[in-house]
């Protein structure tokens, strides 16, 4: 069973950790408007995630596509090619 949640507070430590490292963004003399972050933390029983700076009517959708972004060009450093294929439900 999943305990995945989505709460706008964090509720546990990797998630307040991930709170600061965001806070810490805002701070940051090279901070612009519109940079975005999305911060993913792992012990060896849980993992957290904070979403930072997405903002609109879309923002998980908007993080999500950033970091299949990512995830492409590790593969491409790596001389990998990254496919994603849409799965029909049902």
């Amino acid at each position: 069973m999943s305990d995945e949640r989505k709460t706008f507070e964090p509720h546990d430590r990797l998630t307040r950790i991930s709170e600061r490292l965001m806070n810490h963004l805002d701070r940051d003399p090279e901070f612009q408007p519109g940079d975005r972050m999305v911060v993913f933390l792992n012990d060896d029983k849980r993992s957290g995630i904070g979403v930072h700076g997405y903002e609109g009517e879309t923002p998980d959708l908007d993080a999500m596509a950033d970091l299949f972004v990512h995830i492409r060009a590790v593969f491409a450093v790596n001389g990998k090619e990254l496919k994603i294929v849409p799965l029909g439900r049902g």
